[in-house]
Order: C-alpha cells, then sequence, then structure tokens
C-alpha cells in the first residue's frame, strides 16, 4: 500500500481520521497521504442578482488550499519523526467527483473519512458525505468514529448482512489488509442478530477486543433503498471502533 487519501473539512472529527490515518500508513507502511478538499460554490438562483464571477471562484480556491498548507505543516510538524509524504488537493465539485477523477489519474489504495454519530440530525448532515462515498464508490473506505483514537490493529472483524455471502466476499481485499496488518480475522454474521444487532456487534467487538470491523454492503441496484436502515450504515454510525467497508465481487 502506497497512497492514502483523506478528505477534510477541517473539523475536530476529520482531524481526528486524518491522525488515524497517519498511525495505519505507518502501520500498513504507506508512505503518502493526500490530503483533500472538495469545495462548492453557492450560485445565486435570484435572476436580479448578479452570478459568481471568475475571480471569486479563483478567490475560493486560494482560500481552500491555504487551510489545505496549513492543515498539512500542522501535520507535518506533528509527524516530523516519520518520513511520510503530506500533499494537498482542492477541488472544486463534490468529494465523491474528486475521488473518481483521482482514482482514474492513479491508484488509490485506502479512503479514510471521519464519522460523528448521534442522533438523526447529526448523522444526517454531518454524516453525509461518508455516507454518500460508501453508497456510491468502490474504493475501500475507512471510517473513523468522531473519538475513536489509532490502536494498532491486531484483530479484523468480518461482518456480513446478505445470503449466499462467499459467492461475493472481496477475499482478496480482505487477504491483502490481513496481510498488511498481520491481524487474526474474525467473523459476526449478521442474520442471526435482528433488531439487536448493533448492540450484539459492539458485544462481540468488546469481548473479542477487535481494532476494526470490515463490512460488505448490499448490491448496489438496492443500496438506495437499503443503506437507510442497513447494518453497514448502524455500523458507520454507532461502532465504536473503526468500521472498513468493501464491495462485492462481480
Amino acid at each position: 500500500m502506497k497512497t492514502i487519501i483523506v478528505p477534510t473539512d477541517f473539523s475536530a472529527t476529520a482531524n481526528n481520521a486524518a491522525d488515524y490515518a497517519v498511525h495505519f500508513a505507518q502501520q500498513v507502511n504507506a508512505n503518502r497521504i493526500i490530503l483533500l478538499h472538495a469545495y462548492e460554490i453557492p450560485v445565486a438562483i435570484d435572476p436580479m442578482m448578479p452570478g459568481i464571477q471568475i475571480p471569486e471562484i479563483e478567490g475560493f480556491k486560494q482560500g481552500a488550499e491555504e487551510r489545505l498548507y496549513q492543515f498539512r505543516a500542522g501535520l507535518i510538524q506533528k509527524y516530523a519523526d516519520t518520513n511520510m509524504v503530506f500533499d494537498i488537493l482542492a477541488v472544486y465539485g463534490s468529494i465523491l467527483s474528486a475521488l473518481e477523477d483521482l482514482s482514474n489519474q492513479e491508484p488509490i489504495e485506502m479512503v479514510v473519512m471521519g464519522i460523528t454519530g448521534g442522533g438523526a440530525l447529526a448523522e444526517t448532515f454531518i454524516g453525509s458525505n461518508t455516507v454518500h462515498i460508501a453508497e456510491n464508490s468502490e474504493l475501500p473506505l475507512l471510517i473513523v468514529p468522531a473519538n475513536a483514537p489509532f490502536k494498532p490493529i491486531q484483530k479484523l472483524m468480518f461482518s456480513c448482512d446478505f445470503n449466499d455471502a462467499e459467492k461475493y466476499i472481496p477475499v482478496e481485499q480482505i487477504a491483502n489488509i490481513q496481510a498488511l496488518t498481520n491481524a487474526s480475522l474474525l467473523k459476526f454474521d449478521e442474520s442471526v442478530h435482528g433488531n439487536h444487532f448493533m448492540e450484539a456487534i459492539n458485544q462481540f467487538v468488546d469481548e473479542q477486543a477487535i481494532d476494526l470491523v470490515i463490512s460488505v454492503p448490499k448490491e448496489h441496484a438496492f443500496f438506495a433503498k437499503l443503506f437507510a436502515s442497513s447494518h453497514t450504515k448502524q455500523l458507520a454510525f454507532h461502532s465504536h471502533v473503526p468500521l472498513l467497508v468493501l464491495h462485492k465481487t462481480p
């Protein structure tokens, strides 16, 4: 593994995800982190109001890049004893489109993003970008809870919530993560826990001292309907250990 992408909105949750990404990168021998900030410009819909001019667009980009430079400077100082390379990228548009463009230009082994759980409003607004990436991108996505510190990954847990899992499990990806972390792998069957899924999985995580949960969502054709109440989304918002979202093999 060489390159990890860390999208950021400069929030405390995103900052914690960046710290986690640095430590994770060291464990899996990655040497480069791209700090990505996607910005959008509010467009006036009142026909009597002037539109956004090119100088204004450039101003938004400059402001985004300045914040990224400051963020990178802090990480370079904080992790001066590492050989980590921190690159920055400010992109106009959505995080998803930025990730798609990046993946077409060079291999991306992992995306690391933070998420804040809590009530419905927190889940809807704070977690929307992370959930959107999990739903629409094929890239491996490591979701870090807001206050989760990095712990060396020694135990992985695979969680699956669809039938005939053996036909769709991304075996090579899971084996690669296991090899990179040198961690043991345990399996958790979501189907036998019904409405008590999160209680059961968090109990299992605690009892087995799990450091990272791996989940494979259901097929994309039904994702839009299923994700609102899926176990993967519950994991994203309510698991107290990081969640790695992988996607099924064809």
